[in-house]
């Protein structure tokens, strides 16, 4: 194909682009905070807008509940994992290169929290192959050096902060031992210096806040979602029946050559979603790739389809650009099946998105190509 064709086709393909339609995807979800739940401890801070560290560190370790409120008002859901490490631990200490310093901090941690310490116990046992006791991890007969003890005592504090997520409770009964006292302070001097808590608390009534709050979806899933729906809506209209509740009910969740469990209508035309096929495997890991959209023609699936729809660009087009050409080779050998990449949306009126386009074309040999409008156009060659 020479470069006016390769033109060409691009034009066709640029034309018929389409953009994410607003409103047919929910782009937010509500936070879902409980401000009754926290009514009381919502006044106590609302009230004060002269905060200081002392102040804001005892009203933490008095209401350590405050800290899921606080996420609620200066965080879209949740606090990093690097941040939770901060407020929960002394990061100076974990991060000195003294290992007496670190093993101190240590052995003071798996002392004064039971929770702490049960993970770390579970994670050396399991990792060791035999149960190790806090008493052989204290003992002056120690049994284990105290690098050892360091390395897993850090990676109990990463298990430790990725889980305080899921169960608060955690956090909060720390904050409330005296041994631990330094978080509530750390947790302040961040909430006021860094997040402004005396300026917001001017400005912004919580109650009001946390009840109006809303948390953006996640833009890959709405896009992805956008697509599809409006291309299942092609199929519908063309009359083309989908058979996943009938495929669900057999409890089918990779497709055989030829079905025959479904006693499908010769000359009816079908399709199912986000199904595997036997036989069909990812190069890269030799695991059945499940596909978007499978029609299937005369019991057989026979066109297969993967969906993407891109509004900026990012690795992630190189990644399924990667493994759809590897697809679409294997495929094209077995020769039993034909694959095609259905991918939408303005990042491919980009120069970039431009350039990729012809590239498939023109250095990988992959053809199947197409947007929702140009697959309409085409539908004929699938059924």
């Amino acid at each position: 194909m020479n470069n006016n064709e390769l033109n060409k086709n691009y034009i066709e393909f640029a034309s018929k682009i389409s953009f994410f339609e607003f409103g047919t995807q929910n782009e937010y979800r509500p936070a879902l905070i409980d401000v009754k739940k926290f009514s009381s401890t919502i006044n106590r801070l609302q009230a004060n807008n002269a905060w200081n560290i002392d102040s804001l560190s005892d009203y933490i370790t008095k209401y350590p509940e405050s800290f899921k409120l606080f996420e609620g008002l200066f965080r879209l859901e949740r606090f990093s994992n690097a941040q939770l490490i901060h407020f929960i631990f002394d990061t100076v200490k974990l991060n000195s290169n003294n290992t007496d310093t670190v093993y101190e901090y240590a052995i003071l941690n798996l002392k004064c929290d039971v929770i702490l310490r049960k993970k770390f116990l579970d994670l050396i046992s399991k990792e060791f192959g035999y149960k190790i006791e806090y008493e052989n991890i204290i003992s002056n007969n120690k049994t284990l050096p105290k690098e050892v003890i360091v390395a897993y005592f850090k990676m109990t504090v990463n298990i430790y902060a990725i889980e305080v997520d899921k169960e608060p409770n955690y956090l909060e009964k720390r904050i409330k031992k005296e041994q631990f006292n330094d978080s509530a302070i750390r947790i302040a001097n961040y909430i006021l210096n860094t997040l402004q808590l005396n300026e917001f608390l001017k400005v912004v009534k919580i109650k009001d806040f946390l009840n109006i709050k809303q948390i953006p979806a996640d833009t890959k899933s709405i896009h992805g979602n956008f697509l599809k729906t409006k291309l299942t809506n092609i199929l519908h209209n063309a009359r083309i029946e989908n058979i996943d509740d009938r495929l669900k009910e057999l409890n089918i969740t990779v497709l055989p050559e030829t079905i025959n469990e479904l006693d499908l209508k010769q000359g009816q035309r079908y399709y199912c979603t986000e199904k595997a096929i036997k036989g069909v495997t990812k190069s890269s890991n030799n695991k059945l790739k499940k596909f978007d959209i499978i029609i299937i023609v005369n019991n057989k699936p026979k066109h297969l389809f993967e969906i993407n729809f891109y509004t900026t660009g990012g690795t992630k087009i190189g990644i399924n650009e990667n493994e759809y050409v590897d697809l679409n080779e294997d495929i094209i050998k077995e020769g039993k099946y034909n694959f095609h990449w259905i991918t939408d949306g303005n990042y491919w009126l980009s120069k970039q998105g431009k350039e990729r386009y012809l590239n498939l074309i023109r250095k990988q040999k992959f053809e199947n190509i197409y947007n929702a409008n140009m697959f309409e156009d085409s539908l004929s060659k699938f059924i």
